[in-house]
């Protein structure tokens, strides 16, 4: 997967669960990617990695540290 993929996955996973969050940058790191997102709600900036592999890993992976960022902040 290449970092357009990884950012489409993010808006993806974000659109489908109704999560207030926007990619802001995708970076390639070894063997994970560096994410910053955007919690649209509060507009305040998360960083975040996760390790390379198949989408639906990723997906999931993706899914489960935005929700959490959601469930900190309240």
């Amino acid at each position: 997967m290449d970092a357009a993929n990884i950012e489409r996955l993010v808006d993806t996973v974000a659109t489908d669960f109704g999560l207030p969050f926007q990619v802001v940058s995708i970076a390639p790191g070894h063997e994970e990617w560096m994410i910053l997102v955007r919690d649209t709600a509060r507009r305040c900036p998360l960083r975040f990695s996760i390790h390379d592999g198949q989408p639906a890993a990723i997906r999931g992976a993706v899914k489960h540290r935005l929700e959490s960022f959601l469930s900190s902040a309240s």
